[in-house]
C-alpha cells in the first residue's frame, strides 16, 4: 500500500464523521498567507512550513507536504479530523473562537486601536484609550480552549500511533508533546509542563492495560491504524 492509499483511506474514514472535510495547501489560501504573516512576527516563523492547520472541515498543509505522499500524513490527518469533527459538533465560529482566546481579544484590539487613533486626530475622548488595553491579550497567556482542543487531537496522535506501533520512545514522545503546548507554535498555549507531561502519560498507561476509552472516531481510528499498520 502506497503512501497516498494511506492518505486516501484516512480522509474517507474522517469524512464520515465530518462529510465536508477536505485537506488543501496552505500556499493556495490567501487566509493562510496571512496568518503566517502575522504569526513569523510574533513567534512562530514556521506556521508555513512546519504545521498543519485546520479551520472548520479543512485542513490545511505546510510547504513540507506538497508532494501528498509524505510518510506519516495519515496520521496527521486523523488528527486534525478530530478538530473538524469537533468544530462541526460546535460550529466552525465557535470553535474558532474558543480556539482563538484570550489572544483574538488582543487581535480586536489592534484594530480598536487603529480606529481611535484616527477618531482621536478629529476631536474624540482621550478616556477611548482605555480600550486600548485589549493589547494585552496579544501576550502569550494561557489559551485554555485552544489547548482542550489540541489535547483531543493529540490523544489521537499518541492513540494512533501506539495502535499502528509507532510509538518507538514513549518518554521521547511525551517530552515532545510537553513542548508542543508549552512552546511557540501554539504561542506557548499551556505552560503548565508538569499537567500536559501526566495527562499524556496517563493516557498511555490506559492505552497499555486496556482502560483507555474509545468514542465512536477513536474506535474507527484505531481500526484503520491496525489495518494501515498490517
Amino acid at each position: 500500500m502506497t503512501e497516498q492509499d494511506k492518505i486516501d483511506k484516512a480522509i474517507k474514514m474522517v469524512k464520515q464523521f465530518a462529510p465536508n472535510y477536505k485537506v488543501l495547501l496552505k500556499k493556495d489560501s490567501k487566509v493562510q498567507r496571512v496568518i503566517g504573516w502575522i504569526l513569523s512576527k510574533i513567534g512562530n516563523p514556521d506556521y508555513m512550513t512546519s504545521y498543519v492547520t485546520t479551520l472548520g472541515s479543512t485542513s490545511y498543509l505546510p510547504s513540507g507536504y506538497d508532494s501528498g505522499t509524505d510518510s506519516g500524513l495519515w496520521k496527521t490527518i486523523l488528527h486534525e479530523g478530530q478538530h473538524a469533527k469537533d468544530a462541526q459538533n460546535v460550529s466552525s465560529v465557535v470553535f474558532g473562537i474558543a480556539y482563538l482566546l484570550p489572544q483574538l481579544i488582543g487581535i480586536l484590539g489592534i484594530v480598536y486601536s487603529l480606529v481611535v487613533g484616527v477618531a482621536l486626530l478629529f476631536g474624540a475622548p482621550l478616556a477611548l484609550l482605555w480600550g486600548c488595553t485589549s493589547l494585552l491579550f496579544l501576550a502569550p497567556l494561557p489559551a485554555y480552549g485552544r489547548a482542550m482542543a489540541e489535547v483531543r487531537g493529540y490523544t489521537v496522535s499518541l492513540a494512533v500511533n501506539f495502535w499502528s506501533g509507532q510509538l518507538e520512545d514513549e518518554t521521547l514522545y511525551v517530552n515532545w508533546l510537553v513542548d508542543v503546548f508549552s512552546g511557540p507554535g501554539y504561542y506557548y498555549m499551556w505552560p503548565f509542563k508538569s499537567w500536559v507531561r501526566a495527562y499524556f502519560n496517563q493516557k498511555l498507561l490506559e492505552l497499555k492495560n486496556g482502560t483507555f476509552v474509545l468514542d465512536s472516531y477513536l474506535a474507527a481510528c484505531k481500526v484503520l491504524s491496525k489495518d494501515l499498520s498490517s
